[in-house]
């Protein structure tokens, strides 16, 4: 039977989609004057997956190229994961350990909690009464410091949320620390190009050229901003670095408990490797050819891996980073 619901705002259709099992969404916003929702589905289910969003809502609207829905005021507009950074192997990650416990709870378990164990190495992590894991919008989500929250996974369990953020093992970049350093950036590459130790070169398409690139060491801080954001940091959750494979996951019928097997757990700054540690590098990317000053160069947050031996980088520390007030 189609909801009769009457849906004003994306906040409330992104919620009647996820009771539905649409749990992705790209950029997701959910201010009172918002009037679109765009969920990710699989490419080669998109018109299949048109058709019974049309079906969920009454008085819904397909268009006819299959790729959105209009409920009301609201536009549902469907795009391809694979397309999105839901497609990336990170979120193939994220979706076999959501679907696992899902599972586990509904099959093995008949929609009773269950016990969740984390392991990794020594250390274990353990969650009782846990209902079910939810996956969170593939959008920017901060609170009001500023923090990004960096939970992809959510456990529900009867005292409470336990946030957890998948990190693929195959992954070589933490999430990009643009926003640290949007109106500090041009004011240290002015100063570094100033002073000769970097050289900015204006291409014929308007973009920059950098050489060498910069990578500047980051404090502690910045490290938990980046790395557990505000969920992650207030002692509720955890990075899990997995790719959560079948192997990984052991269910034991007797105590009702799931096992889950991860290649390391990070829930501090001082539990992170240093050769894993983020470290924040400017390099050209004429792809971002839009800031108003220098464009064609960003910031990026690669491992530290990605910088040492590499003669063509200049590495700030974070002493010789207040020299230059960044």
């Amino acid at each position: 039977m189609p909801d009769n619901k009457v849906i004003e705002t994306a906040a409330e259709m992104a919620n009647a989609l996820r009771f539905h099992g649409y749990t992705k969404f790209k950029n997701l916003k959910t201010g009172d004057r918002v009037r679109n929702v765009t969920v990710l589905v699989p490419g080669a289910q998109r018109s299949m997956e048109a058709q019974k969003i049309g079906q969920l809502f009454e008085g819904a609207e397909v268009s006819p190229d299959m790729k959105s829905v209009v409920v009301g005021q609201i536009k549902i507009v469907l795009k391809p994961t694979e397309r999105q950074g839901a497609g990336s192997a990170g979120a193939a990650t994220e979706t076999r350990l959501l679907q696992s416990i899902n599972q586990i709870i509904e099959l093995e378990n008949e929609g009773l909690p269950i016990t969740v164990v984390l392991e990794a190495a020594h250390r274990k992590i353990k969650r009782t009464g846990v209902r079910r894991a939810v996956s969170v919008a593939t959008s920017s989500r901060r609170n009001e410091q500023g923090l990004v929250n960096k939970s992809d996974i959510d456990l529900e369990t009867d005292s409470g949320i336990f946030h957890i953020s998948v990190k693929d093992p195959t992954a070589q970049y933490w999430e990009s620390p643009d926003v640290l350093f949007k109106t500090k950036r041009d004011e240290l590459l002015d100063a570094l190009s100033e002073e000769g130790r970097v050289t900015l070169t204006r291409e014929p398409q308007g973009t920059f050229a950098i050489s060498p690139r910069i990578a500047l060491e980051p404090t502690n801080a910045e490290i938990q901003a980046l790395v557990f954001g505000s969920d992650i940091a207030s002692s509720n959750g955890a990075i899990v670095e997995s790719g959560f494979f079948p192997t990984d996951f052991v269910w034991e019928e007797v105590n009702n408990t799931l096992r889950i097997k991860g290649g390391a757990i990070y829930t501090t700054v001082t539990d992170i490797p240093r050769t894993k540690l983020p470290v924040f590098v400017i390099r050209q990317d004429r792809s971002r050819n839009r800031t108003a000053k220098y464009p064609g160069l960003r910031v990026i947050a690669p491992q530290r891996t990605y910088i040492e031996g590499r003669p063509d980088v200049l590495f700030l520390s974070t002493t010789e980073r207040l020299k230059y007030g960044v």
